[in-house]
């Protein structure tokens, strides 16, 4: 009897599926943290990937997900559940059949209003029109009202066609984000967006987000540092050191402020805490981001503020493809940072508008200027400074 008991608890253990058990946060209660994740046709792998995902939901501390490919919404209707009280969504599969949507804390993310938007570009976005939540984000110090959440999940692929449907589909969102700009409203844009930042997986062409980045006074992209370092969040391998960094979060002026400079992360902890993650949870890894609304301190507030403005040395110096641009502001100032020729002309403008006190640091490219010497201004009410960069072939 005593074996046959032993017996039938060793079959049960064998069906339990192992589930993600430590994984770490990444949040915190003071913040608005945010995340995107492409869950690869969720819903299609079983039990074990459905453990693995409401693991990661329930302990990363993350407020507002931003989630594709959630193919059924049963399953997505289990997730929220599963997570019990405190926790919403809402989840649509436009005008096509793969699903997408938003998972959120309802004590910090107060709805308002959840809705798809351009819709008379369903073609470009692959049937799969943005999803917008515009919600009262609430925090322990702070309530900042009417922020904009856009989901994201645009056109896959490398072929030509593909390419030009998501330059399309970027051009009608910057059109529609623009208009809520103009309104001051804070935009936060995030999903699996199918395409490098920096030039096209289709053929090394120009980026469909070429656009947003052109508009360096509106938006700011704040996984431009993971293309650049070329941190896959698309893995094509099972340890995900090759892919492409195709998960992105986009900020608009008003947010860029409270954006808290380098924390958006690609979740690499995934990797050691689910076992064999690529082939039983997803292909892609959550990339998040954090967001303190608290008031800008000034020098005299926080002994970690700078107390002096200044614009460091670019490091490196000389570079080739990318040099980092480092200034300090002890309170808070409307800024130009300007990169001009050995003639006076102007040939970028890295940063322009409102940022808080305290060290900057923002990346410059230079894949389209011609070898030699320019000089670096940065300009902030009466202040002014420059440095010399050298860019070599």
């Amino acid at each position: 009897m005593r074996l046959m008991v032993l017996l039938v608890l060793s079959l049960l253990l064998a069906v339990v599926p192992a589930t993600a058990q430590n994984v770490p946060s990444v949040g915190t209660p003071a913040t608005l943290d945010v995340a995107t994740w492409n869950i690869e046709r969720f819903a299609q792998g079983g039990q074990p990937q459905f453990d693995n995902v409401l693991a990661v939901l329930q302990q990363a501390d993350i407020d507002l997900w931003a989630l594709q490919e959630v193919n059924d919404r049963f399953a997505f209707d289990d997730l929220v559940g599963d997570l019990g009280q405190g926790w919403a969504g809402t989840w649509t599969s436009g005008s096509g059949s793969i699903g997408y949507g938003f998972i959120y804390r309802t004590s910090v993310v107060n709805l308002l209003q959840a809705t798809t938007i351009l819709g008379d570009f369903s073609y470009e976005f692959a049937s799969r029109p943005p999803l917008l939540l515009r919600a009262n984000i609430t925090l322990p110090d702070t309530t900042v009202s009417n922020v904009r959440f856009i989901d994201v999940h645009a056109k896959c692929c490398g072929d030509e066609t593909s390419y030009n449907r998501r330059v399309a589909a970027s051009a009608a969102l910057k059109n529609y984000v623009d208009n809520l700009i103009a309104i001051d409203a804070p935009v936060l844009v995030m999903g699996d967006m199918n395409d490098e930042l920096r030039s096209s997986i289709y053929n090394g062409q120009t980026s469909p987000y070429q656009n947003f980045r052109d508009d360096a006074e509106d938006y700011t992209f704040t996984t431009l540092a993971l293309d650049i370092a070329n941190v896959a969040t698309y893995c094509s391998n099972v340890a995900c050191t090759a892919g492409s960094t195709l998960d992105h979060v986009l900020v608009t002026r008003s947010l860029e402020t409270s954006y808290e400079a380098g924390s958006t992360r690609r979740f690499d902890a995934l990797l050691e805490e689910i076992p064999n993650y690529v082939n039983t949870t997803s292909d892609h890894l959550p990339v998040y981001a954090r967001f303190d609304f608290m008031p800008l301190p000034t020098a005299g507030d926080d002994p970690t503020v700078p107390t002096n403005f200044a614009l460091h040395a670019p490091f490196p110096n000389p570079f080739r493809d990318a040099t980092t641009l480092t200034y300090d502001l002890p309170e808070a100032a409307d800024i130009r940072l300007e990169v001009f020729d050995a003639l006076g002309r102007r040939v970028a403008t890295v940063a322009k508008g409102v940022r808080p006190a305290g060290t900057h640091d923002v990346q410059f490219e230079g894949n389209e200027l011609g070898p030699g010497l320019y000089l670096v201004r940065l300009t902030a009410g009466t202040h002014t400074a420059t440095r010399r960069l050298v860019h070599v072939p």
